[in-house]
């Protein structure tokens, strides 16, 4: 489910999945542009559960790259 909102003139994308759609650097920026592309937004809010655990291992540093433009909830 995607919903947008915009807060002080910039578009959000929130975004909630029951299913992971994040699990590596590469299914990441597949997700990021899949949603910049159907919303026009550059940033995304994404439920926790929708993100692979291994995602946030310190071992992979695949979360840095992306704390600027992704918000995780919950």
């Amino acid at each position: 489910k995607i919903q947008t909102i915009e807060k002080n003139g910039i578009r959000i994308a929130c975004v909630t999945s029951s299913k992971i759609v994040i699990s590596d650097v590469s299914s990441a920026l597949d997700f990021m542009m899949s949603i910049h592309h159907k919303t026009g937004s550059r940033c995304i809010a994404l439920n926790k559960k929708a993100i692979d655990d291994n995602f946030f291992r310190l071992g992979t540093n695949s979360q840095g790259k992306f704390s600027s433009v992704l918000s995780i909830i919950g």
